[in-house]
């Protein structure tokens, strides 16, 4: 009996020193460097908006410096403008989490049909985002999106909105055909291109964003989320 009391109180010394050491190595180890105006973002955001900006991704040419955003699903993967990756090789790409921390990638995929960038990253990322059902929208819908803005160093999430102006559907497509887009209207920077789209009214995700480079300007459209869906589906 006394043998077994003093066994318990051994482990329980033990298991108290264990979580001490533990409690010291976390304090003694940096956190991310998320940078200052992120972080004082964060702090005047509420829990929906955190998450979503947890979710929220950069991806860099790291020979040009062109910027877009990143989408991280709950599959584990990152979703971006086609624009952004096609023709780029792993180690051409620098992505980073809006907390800061760097993200190396064992696997790049494009769908040029649906304008989408896939990045696999080298280690499992929590953190990404539950796709909805996706909904009906139409012309006037007001939308918004948290993207990353190239136009500050470093680039840091910032909220842009806009409006559904239209459709556009590829030649030879029906009006159920997978690769029809939503064209948007507003203001987004290039760098928005891969950003997740939402409905104002109710915070319901519309689609990704994606740019598509004409002769004459870029044009502003989002992948619905029900063709973004069943192309993750598709890769399982």
């Amino acid at each position: 009996m006394k043998k077994a009391a003093l066994t318990l109180v051994l482990l329980a010394a033990v298991v108290g020193a264990l979580v001490l050491f533990v409690s010291k190595v976390k304090r003694l180890v940096p956190p991310a460097k998320m940078p200052p105006a992120t972080q004082v973002l964060m702090e005047k955001l509420g829990q929906a908006d955190r998450d979503l900006l947890h979710a929220l991704y950069l991806v860099t040419n790291r020979a040009t410096g062109a910027a877009s955003s990143g989408l991280l699903t709950s599959e584990g993967i990152i979703v971006t403008d086609a624009h952004s990756v096609d023709g780029l090789r792993l180690q051409d790409l620098a992505v980073t989490s809006s907390t800061g921390e760097a993200v190396p990638l064992k696997g790049l995929e494009v769908d040029r049909a649906l304008d989408l960038g896939f990045l696999f990253p080298a280690k499992k990322t929590a953190g990404g985002l539950e796709l909805g059902e996706g909904g009906d929208f139409g012309p006037g819908d007001q939308i918004y999106a948290w993207g990353f803005s190239d136009a500050f160093a470093p680039p840091m999430p910032l909220l842009s909105m806009g409006y559904v102006a239209g459709f556009h559907l590829a030649p030879g497509e029906s009006e159920k055909g997978s690769a029809t887009k939503l064209v948007i209207g507003g203001t987004f920077a290039p760098s928005y291109g891969g950003a997740p789209l939402f409905r104002w009214r109710d915070n319901q995700m519309v689609g990704l964003l994606v740019m598509r480079h004409g002769e004459r300007s870029t044009v502003v459209e989002a992948v619905p989320v029900k063709a973004l869906k069943e192309r993750l589906e598709g890769m399982r």
